[in-house]
């Protein structure tokens, strides 16, 4: 005996309109691509700018500064100057297409925040357990949590935001849905 429950029979039975296919597809593409105006651009360029005077600016650190910082150190303004290029990369091609994919853009750049600030943190309470002065340990690591709590807000902010999406994409593929159910019954 076949184990199928109701709503895989439910959705064996629905048969997809091309033609709402075409339109619920275009309404998430809408919905998902947000167009800058010209502040957001040049907020999002001046974002790019900095993000490519951090890696510059972290790169010349790790390079000049070799013998004198212990490698941690090093590597660290070495993993800055990364995450600080790849910043500009992607607010860049943000500001060069002048669209931000809502979907894809604000996860990627807060998934990089948050890698640096564990990296940074991790980095502090390693260097904070070698150092001679308890005073001074305490207060890097304290220092960054502060930076860790910031970066937390943020990624708690970013989930919240997609699951807004989420429930919006649902509810435009069910308005959708019932607008062709209603289309195909006989008046």
């Amino acid at each position: 005996m076949k184990n199928t429950n109701f709503s895989d029979q439910l959705l064996s039975m629905e048969q997809v309109n091309p033609t709402f296919q075409e339109r619920y597809e275009k309404e998430i593409k809408k919905m998902l691509e947000k167009t800058l105006n010209p502040i957001q651009r040049f907020m999002f360029g001046f974002s790019a700018a900095m993000g490519a005077a951090f890696a510059i600016g972290f790169a010349y650190v790790a390079v000049v500064s070799a013998r004198e910082l212990p490698l941690l150190i090093r590597g660290s303004f070495g993993f800055g100057a990364l995450v600080g290029l790849i910043w500009a990369i992607i607010a860049g091609k943000i500001v060069a297409s002048g669209k931000m994919n809502l979907r894809t853009h604000p996860n990627a750049m807060n998934g990089l925040i948050w890698g640096f600030l564990v990296i940074l943190q991790v980095v502090f309470m390693t260097m904070g357990g070698q150092h001679p002065d308890r005073v001074l340990s305490v207060f890097m690591i304290l220092n960054g949590l502060t930076f860790l709590m910031m970066g937390a807000t943020f990624m708690i902010n970013n989930s919240i935001e997609q699951s807004e999406l989420n429930v919006k994409e649902k509810l435009l593929g069910i308005e959708l849905r019932l607008a062709e159910i209603a289309e195909a019954l006989p008046k």
